[in-house]
């Protein structure tokens, strides 16, 4: 846990490389304790490190770069997903459905732009799916702000999609 916390600091100083190098010695210690929690959790902290680093490499017009940066993360947070299905762990889930559905907003907008429109239709579709299931999950518990922030990331997508109604 400590590891996964001095991550989650340098995170929020936008220290990712730091962030990244102490989730990554989370995950192996997780590993060798066997703590299959933790490991997805460092799991779902890396994938959100790739994430972001994509988000940096397209911001820069880098397109084959940010596309290998979300196919990392895409990898690290749904493995991370269904270690916590296994697990039966709904807030891991909930706290991670929306990372994996903001992946598949920026696949989803990068094929449309490439193209291949209908692989996009389905990313985006799959992005407003996981973003779903977390709204659902943040009303069962009656979290305010992961309900909020649900609705913030389905309004975006549907904006994105030109879907002014829904959004």
């Amino acid at each position: 846990i400590t590891l996964n916390s001095i991550g989650s600091v340098y995170y929020y100083q936008e220290k990712y490389l730091e962030a990244n190098n102490a989730y990554k010695q989370a995950l192996e210690l997780s590993k060798r304790i066997d703590d299959k929690s933790l490991v997805a959790y460092s799991l779902k902290s890396i994938g959100i490190i790739s994430w972001i680093e994509g988000n940096t490499f397209l911001d820069h017009g880098d397109t084959i770069n940010a596309i290998k940066r979300y196919d990392d993360a895409f990898g690290k947070i749904d493995t991370a997903i269904k270690i916590f299905q296994g697990l039966k762990n709904n807030t891991g889930l909930m706290e991670t459905y929306p990372f994996l559905g903001n992946v598949y907003e920026k696949l989803g907008h990068i094929s449309k732009q490439k193209g291949n429109t209908a692989l996009g239709h389905k990313q985006l579709s799959l992005a407003l799916k996981y973003n779903h299931d977390f709204l659902e999950m943040a009303a069962e518990v009656n979290d305010e702000n992961y309900i909020g922030e649900a609705a913030n990331n389905l309004g975006r997508i549907y904006y994105g999609v030109q879907h002014f109604k829904e959004a």
